[in-house]
Formats: structure tokens, C-alpha cells, sequence
């Protein structure tokens, strides 16, 4: 292995980069089985769309790679790791699966690579969600991709509660499955860098905003409503990134709260399947303000507790 091209090596014992990355294959796994081994069994497809669902995860890897060594070989060796590739393989989970390969390839190289040379100018983006953003206007808009399979496709499939939890429902090409998502954030919630009060404060929002509405508008697909898989995956692997989410305590639950009521009422009202990226986007705009904020409280509370201690103690010494 040549020492020269750092992004070729990193440190996988305590990278969590590389914890997520190891979190992401049993959800590859699964929808690779889904999405291609079920439909091949139903002799609703053949050997190449077979490996379709794995084609898209391994492209997405691909292109980061590129990404970083253009990134790399243009001068800027001082970053070991760009998150490209993991990035790569997020975006490609959540697409439909009868996206164009060619296009998406294009696509995420240009958004990937143009968008990590933005992160050098005052303008500062999330990679991530910026181009998980671009995907979801450009498939919306110019070209509008069904998200069922082929056995979806043919067959009249009506999915239970059970099976929009185990991930047999209808979504992205390997994100469908919220057990495999909270089995995931399980062991994510033990990295020390893995902001876990993110997701928690996300959920429990949105489940309550959902509940309350539920409550005073009964519609009858309450809990319908609240498995949603992209919602959860959003949360989990989205909302999370290191440079686009807040660093104070108190700016991760504010953050958290804010995603989770945009995501309730963009969700219900907007788009089911992509309404959650696009709140965790907006809130992330506002990221420095959340951050800064929450230190000056954080730190006014803090002084305000020695300041109390100190006094109490006082009065110890010294009663009347």
C-alpha cells in the first residue's frame, strides 16, 4: 500500500466513520435480499437486476474514492478522510431502485466533488444533505422514478405494520428496515462521536407532534404514520453528520426538536418519503446560530450553579 495516498488508509479502530460504515451492511444486505433475491425467486427478474440493489451501493463507494483522490492528487493532503465514500454509499441506500446507474453516477460525482471544494469558501454546505437535496428535486421534477421492485411492480402487495417495521414495505433501494436501523443505532450510540441525542430528541418529537394531531384529527394511520422508514434512516444516519449538526449539548436537542417538527409537518402535509431530508437540510442552515446560542446559555447556567454553590456554601460557614 502506498504511504503517499492517505485516503487509502485510516485508522478503522476508532474511526467512526468506519462504525457507521460497518452498521450499513446488514441494511446492504437486506436490501440487496429484497430487492433483488426475492424478485429473482418470483422469476420477476434476471441474474443482472438481480445484483441491481449491490450496483448501487458499490458505485456510490466508488465515486467517493474518485472524489478523494481527485482531492488528493489536486493538492490537499492534510485531510486523511472526506467522507466521500461513506457519503456515496448513504445516497445510493435511499434512491429508488429503477434510478438511472449512468445518471446517478454523474450526478453524485460532480455534487460530491463540487461541493467538497466548496467547503474551502465562507459558503459552508453540507455535503451530504445538500446532495441528497439535489437528488430528490432532480427525481421529482425531471424524472420521477417509481421506488417498487419488480415483484411490487407485478403483484398487488398489501404490507402489514410487521412487515413496514422488518423493512418488506416500499422505499429506498437499501433503507427500508427499521429493525436493522435501531439495531444500528444501538451500537452507534456506544462511539463517543456518534451524536445519539439527535435521533433520540428527532423521534420522540415527531411521535408526539403525530400523536397530539392524531388526537385532535383522527385518521386512523397513527402508527402507519410514525414507521416510516426513511424517516427513521434520516434520523439515524442523516441528521447526524459531523460537520452539519450542532456540538453543544444543548444545541443537539434543540436541533433535534426543530427537525422533528419540520419533519412531522412536511411530512404529513408535503412529501411522505423525502419530507424528513428536507427538514433536517433547512434546520442545518442554522446550525452556527443553534451552536452559539446554546454555549452562551450553557455557559450562563454554569456560572449560575457556581455562583449558587458558592453562596449556599457561604451560608453554611457563616449562618445567621
Amino acid at each position: 500500500m502506498n504511504k503517499d495516498q492517505p485516503f487509502l488508509h485510516y485508522d478503522t479502530e476508532n474511526s467512526y466513520q468506519f462504525h457507521v460504515a460497518i452498521v450499513l451492511i446488514p441494511l446492504i444486505l437486506y436490501g440487496f435480499y429484497k430487492n433483488g433475491i426475492l424478485p429473482f425467486l418470483n422469476q420477476d427478474i434476471t441474474l443482472i437486476p438481480l445484483l441491481r440493489p449491490l450496483f448501487f451501493p458499490i458505485i456510490g463507494y466508488g465515486i467517493g474514492l474518485i472524489v478523494d483522490y481527485i482531492v488528493w492528487w489536486q493538492g490537499d493532503q492534510k485531510k486523511i478522510w472526506t467522507n466521500c465514500p461513506l457519503y456515496g454509499v448513504l445516497i445510493t441506500m435511499t434512491l429508488p431502485l429503477n434510478a438511472n446507474l449512468f445518471l446517478v453516477a454523474l450526478l453524485l460525482l460532480g455534487s460530491l466533488l463540487g461541493f467538497r471544494y466548496l467547503e474551502k469558501t465562507k459558503w459552508k454546505v453540507s455535503n451530504l444533505l445538500t446532495t441528497k437535496i439535489i437528488f430528490i428535486l432532480l427525481f421529482s421534477i425531471l424524472a420521477k422514478v417509481s421506488f417498487m421492485n419488480a415483484t411490487e411492480t407485478n403483484q398487488t402487495i398489501v404490507y402489514s405494520l410487521l412487515d413496514t417495521f422488518f423493512g418488506r414495505s416500499i422505499g429506498g433501494i437499501a433503507s427500508t428496515s427499521i429493525f436493522w436501523m435501531m439495531i444500528a443505532f444501538f451500537f452507534l450510540s456506544f462511539d463517543y462521536y456518534y451524536k445519539k441525542e439527535i435521533p433520540i430528541y428527532t423521534i420522540i418529537t415527531f411521535i408526539l407532534l403525530s400523536l397530539l394531531f392524531e388526537m385532535i384529527s383522527p385518521t386512523g394511520d397513527f402508527l402507519k404514520f410514525i414507521l416510516n422508514p426513511s424517516f427513521f434512516f434520516a434520523c439515524i444516519f442523516f441528521a447526524t453528520e459531523m460537520s452539519s449538526s450542532p456540538y453543544t449539548p444543548t444545541g443537539k436537542r434543540v436541533y433535534g426538536i426543530v427537525i422533528g417538527t419540520l419533519g412531522f409537518l412536511i411530512t404529513r402535509y408535503y412529501n411522505p418519503q423525502d419530507g424528513i431530508y428536507l427538514s433536517i437540510f433547512l434546520t442545518s442552515l442554522f446550525v452556527p446560530w443553534i451552536d452559539k446560542i446554546s454555549y452562551k446559555m450553557e455557559k450562563k447556567n454554569q456560572k449560575f450553579c457556581r455562583t449558587s454553590f458558592f453562596q449556599k456554601e457561604n451560608v453554611e460557614k457563616n449562618p445567621l
